[in-house]
């Protein structure tokens, strides 16, 4: 949900107009899927950018969506799964030089459905001490520590 914020003040007696642009928000939001004691990672390897990178899958939040119902979509868009949404983990603020994008984790569980890999070229279930072993995109490295 980008935002933007418009400061307006008068300078003196000029009553001059002035304006402070912030950047623009995106909200992001992450699944942290666990299932026994491994957790789902994703790789889109296929991507020129992304060799060899994983990811907690997510996405992007629309207009007039909550977080939960975002990453419910999203899971359901990228890996054909339904997710029962647990507690938010963290929220890390990534602060890209044009916005600041702010990705927020929550645990998952998968409730039904079969993974079918729509955007992502392949996937592991790892346990927990194994994760630190993977490269990760921005943000998802940092959220390790709070798992």
């Amino acid at each position: 949900m980008p935002f933007f914020f418009i400061a307006l003040y008068l300078q003196n007696e000029n009553k001059v107009l002035k304006m402070s642009i912030h950047k623009a928000g995106i909200d992001v939001v992450a699944a942290v899927i666990k299932k026994n004691d491994l957790f789902l990672i994703a790789n889109r390897s296929f991507e020129d950018n992304s060799q060899g990178i994983w990811e907690f899958p997510g996405g992007k939040v629309e207009e007039n969506e909550t977080f939960i119902s975002a990453l419910i979509r999203e899971i359901k868009e990228e890996l054909s799964l339904n997710i029962k949404v647990g507690n938010m983990i963290a929220t890390i603020d990534l602060n890209k030089t044009d916005k600041n994008i702010y990705v927020h984790y929550y645990y998952a569980i998968i409730v039904s459905g079969q993974i079918c890999l729509n955007v992502h070229s392949e996937f592991k279930w790892v346990p927990h001490p194994q994760l630190k072993n993977f490269t990760y995109i921005d943000g998802d490295r940092h959220i390790l520590n709070y798992l």
